[in-house]
Order: structure tokens, then C-alpha cells, then sequence
């Protein structure tokens, strides 16, 4: 993420790219969806048991 954060810096030296609103964007609802499916996951195998 710090190679990506200084790599848009270079390449945009005056304005810069503000990397991390972006990573954000797409990190957050990723990291919704996996714990959501490992809740799921784990639901499952906990009604499996009876």
C-alpha cells in the first residue's frame, strides 16, 4: 500500500493521488462480505453438530 501511495506521488508529483480513499472504497465492503461469509460459515457447521 506504501509502494502504490509513492508510486501515485511520483507519477502525479504536484496534485497526488489520494490512494487510500480508493483502497478504502474497496477494502471495506471486501472485508464486510468475508466476515459475513465466514459468520455464515460458521453458523452452519454450529447447527450441523445437532
Amino acid at each position: 500500500m506504501m509502494l502504490a501511495k509513492v508510486i501515485s506521488a511520483k507519477i502525479n508529483e504536484p496534485v497526488g493521488f489520494p490512494v487510500t480513499p480508493v483502497l478504502a472504497c474497496i477494502g471495506i465492503p471486501f472485508l464486510i462480505f468475508k466476515v459475513w461469509v465466514e459468520w455464515k460459515r460458521s453458523s452452519l457447521l454450529e447447527s450441523s453438530r445437532f
